[in-house]
C-alpha cells in the first residue's frame, strides 16, 4: 500500500468522510471514491470497516 493510500486508510479508520478525505488530501471526491473502490478490491474487502479491520490486523495503521 502507498503512503497516500495509507493516508486515506487512516482517514477512514478515523471515520472522516469522502469529502473530508478529498480536503484533506488535496484529491477530488470522486478520486477518493475511486482510490477507496480499488483498495477494497485489491484487499479483498466489503466496505470501508472491513478495509480498516484489515489495515488494523496487519498492523498498517
Amino acid at each position: 500500500m502507498s503512503p497516500a493510500e495509507l493516508d486515506i486508510v487512516r482517514l477512514v479508520a478515523r471515520g472522516v468522510t469522502n469529502a473530508g478525505i478529498a480536503h484533506s488530501t488535496g484529491k477530488t471526491e470522486e478520486s477518493v471514491k475511486k482510490k477507496l473502490r480499488l483498495l477494497t478490491q485489491r484487499l479483498d474487502t466489503r466496505s470501508r470497516a472491513h478495509l480498516v479491520a484489515y489495515a488494523a490486523r496487519h498492523n498498517l495503521i
